[in-house]
């Protein structure tokens, strides 16, 4: 008896702890592939960081539209992290994280309530969900700090969801305290919104002789909604980018898929017509979701109220594709598939579904059955355990498109500690557009000390470069060779001493005639770091190759002496490649080699 206790104990925590290795997977990769550094609109906070120093920050600043945000709360928290930790942007992810973490934990909730009758399922169910909501394949958003203006609203509806369908608040509470979640949602992202109009009917449901003991609720809520939506709107200016009626010019075919591949691509991140598949498939069953509440709600079944928590969650996703559709399809159209930043918004559908799906497939009530009972229950197993085993190749990609972004992060922290000593394209295509505003904050945020390490002063190599890693080999500048229209192509190979990775840029570099080298361009390694195929061949981080082109109007007339240099842009030092180079060498396609090692 003792054992067969035991067993039973283990079957009731086994999927809880499988539900804990999403958050742990995904936590851990953020740890490992978390870059402090800013990219992006992240600079423009700076600015904001400078101001509170100064004693200049103004509500009107904060509160300040952002592109088509007014994301004031996120403002509030982007300026206390980012001055307790001295602008460190992983304090900004871990609040998205956190707030994660939130929503996981109110949507275990609400599956307990919502699965009463088969609490059996309420576990396996939450670690399905936990999957999907903790998935890597958002690496965006898990590796941008700012992305928490994502993760924020998202947090709010669902713990207002909570709090509107377990009713363990008084009416009165329930009203005020969603309506605060409604407001830090509306002020955090534009389909915060949403939170007013989805809410509503959680929080009206009551029969009919007691819905008009709500009215002034009511009425409280629709003037909150009317004077929340009033006072986001006031000064509002339209984005230049974002062109409402541009839908009409687009043909209809081009309008379905980028709406459906944007709700599918969560559960299938590879191509257009897989993405757009299960995205209508999600359609059709938020459809029959929809048939079965009103089926419930017809004969009075205690599933009906349940089912509109989760229906309003799925609404969140369906409703925000189609503002994304609306306002993003003209400026995307490049894409082949719809962003991986929006999945933070869309994730939602299918985690509702799983919830929908277990309270009415498989039960004992023989009104909701397709099927017999014992064939119903065998479908969804077999769905379920097929929706698993995709997420290993789905968590697979996720944690290697974070590593890929990673290196792209280095390389934008490696050009941006330039920005006074070079003018490279690297500033204005990676590190931000408008180079006189980043320049501006970011000199402010070396002045309170944020910038690590500090912007450099000279782009003279002998200041960074490492002097103790003397005769430590850590790549060769292999060739230099004709790139064709007047530009010249270099190429080698990279590592850094101690890190064990590739660089994270490479400093090409002239010698000014007194035996002085002067960096002249950075360039990116080619590398992709792949976490997960790990020690395979190449080692822990594959390849390290490089290779760039430059116009030899950037060095100073004569026979320069060419120098490559890898650079760590956690430090600031700078590590040279074996192979020296001469321009004077190089004639029509004619290639200079150097006596160097290739990489191990």
């Amino acid at each position: 008896m003792p054992d067969e206790t035991k067993q039973q104990r283990l079957r009731s925590a086994l999927p809880l702890i499988l539900a804990v290795v999403p958050l742990i997977l995904t936590g851990l990769s953020i740890y490992s592939f978390a870059v402090d550094t800013p990219l992006w609109d992240e600079w423009l906070i700076g600015g904001y960081l400078y101001e509170f120093s100064q004693g200049t920050l103004s509500f009107r600043d904060l509160f300040a539209q952002q592109n088509e945000y007014r994301q004031f709360f996120p403002n509030l928290i982007f300026v206390g992290l980012g001055w307790l930790t001295r602008w460190d942007v992983r304090s900004w992810m871990a609040a998205s994280f956190v707030s994660t973490g939130v929503i996981s934990f109110c949507v275990y909730r609400l599956g307990k309530w919502s699965l009463i009758e088969s609490p059996g399922r309420s576990p396996w169910t939450w670690f399905i969900a936990n999957l999907i909501i903790f998935s890597p394949i958002q690496h965006e958003n898990w590796l941008q700090g700012q992305q928490l203006v994502y993760f924020l609203p998202v947090a709010c509806f669902v713990a207002a969801l909570l709090i509107a369908s377990t009713g363990k608040l008084r009416t009165g509470a329930r009203f005020l305290v969603c309506a605060a979640l409604s407001i830090i949602a509306t002020f955090s992202s534009v389909n915060g919104m949403l939170c007013w109009i989805l809410l509503f009917p959680l929080l009206a449901w009551s029969p009919r002789e007691e819905f008009w003991r709500k009215k002034w609720w009511v009425i409280f809520w629709i003037a909150g909604f009317a004077t929340t939506v009033a006072f986001y709107f006031n000064g509002y200016r339209k984005p230049v980018q974002h062109n409402p009626f541009a839908l009409l010019r687009k043909n209809l075919t081009d309008i379905v898929s980028y709406y459906l591949t944007t709700l599918g691509r969560p559960l299938a991140p590879g191509r257009v017509f897989i993405a757009a598949s299960v995205g209508f498939l999600l359609v059709l069953l938020f459809v029959w979701a929809w048939l079965r509440f009103a089926k419930a709600l017809r004969g009075s079944s205690t599933l009906a109220r349940p089912s509109l928590t989760w229906l309003m969650l799925g609404s969140y996703s369906v409703l925000t594709a189609g503002l994304l559709t609306i306002g993003r399809l003209e400026h995307d159209e490049s894409r082949v598939l719809a962003p991986t930043r929006y999945t933070t918004f869309t994730i939602f559908l299918p985690v509702a579904l799983c919830y929908l799906i277990s309270m009415h497939v498989g039960t004992n009530s023989r009104r909701f059955q397709l099927f017999s009972s014992k064939i119903s229950a065998r479908i969804l197993t077999f769905a379920a355990v097929a929706l698993v085993v995709s997420h290993v190749g789905i968590y697979t990609l996720g944690i290697r498109q974070m590593s890929s972004f990673r290196t792209g992060a280095l390389y934008s922290k490696g050009c941006s500690q330039f920005v006074n000593v070079l003018d490279d394209r690297c500033l204005s295509e990676l590190v931000f557009h408008d180079l006189e505003v980043l320049k501006l904050n970011i000199n402010q945020a070396n002045s309170l000390g944020f910038i690590r390490p500090g912007l450099l002063k000279s782009n003279r190599v002998d200041q960074i470069a490492d002097s103790q890693s003397s005769g430590v080999d850590v790549g060769a500048f292999e060739a230099l060779a004709s790139g064709g229209n007047g530009t010249y192509l270099a190429s080698g190979w990279a590592k850094l001493p101690g890190r064990g990775e590739p660089a994270d840029a490479i400093l090409l570099a002239y010698d000014d005639g007194d035996g002085r080298a002067l960096v002249f361009g950075i360039a990116p390694v080619n590398s992709i770091r792949d976490w997960v195929s790990a020690q395979i061949g190449r080692g822990l981080y594959g390849d390290s190759r490089w290779s760039t082109k430059f116009s030899p109007e950037k060095i100073p007339p004569g026979g320069a002496k060419l120098t490559a240099w890898a650079f760590d842009a956690l430090t600031g030092k700078a590590y040279k490649l074996q192979g020296e180079h001469a321009l004077q060498n190089l004639s029509g396609s004619t290639r200079t080699n150097a006596h160097t090692q290739s990489p191990k």
